[in-house]
């Protein structure tokens, strides 16, 4: 039971964090923290089964199966906010290169294009046989 609340909290907590107060700092701050305690973790196991024990979960293994599953979650949320900040910049920049290099010529052609449409311009290229 408490098990549940823990992890349920956490995930409400990483709902909250990822759509209010994400920072890089802040995304920096966890990685970090999720490095020391992957660390600590290898160094101790039977801290893991000790803790896992107070949350009722039963086994160390459990309890880090669980929280990778928090991790798994938070990762998922920061790879999919750095494609769409990737996904605007080349859209700005391709929009950006669009505006100031615009093809030689096209204008002619479309406008070509459309008064041959209309009947009114035969383009020089083409020719009726």
């Amino acid at each position: 039971m408490i098990s549940q609340f823990v992890f349920l909290s956490g995930l409400l907590i990483l709902l909250i964090y990822v759509f209010r107060f994400r920072s890089l700092l802040t995304d920096r701050i966890i990685y970090l923290s999720i490095l020391l305690v992957g660390i600590i973790a290898v160094i101790y196991p039977e801290l893991t089964t000790a803790i896992a024990k107070k949350l009722e979960i039963g086994r160390g293994a459990d309890l880090i199966f669980y929280s990778f599953i928090i991790f798994s979650l938070f990762q998922m949320f920061n790879q999919a906010s750095h494609y769409k900040k990737m996904e605007a910049q080349i859209t700005s920049l391709i929009r950006n290169q669009a505006i100031s290099n615009p093809m030689e010529g096209i204008s002619d052609k479309i406008t070509a294009q459309v008064l041959m449409e209309d009947g009114e311009f035969k383009d020089s290229d083409s020719s009726e046989h």
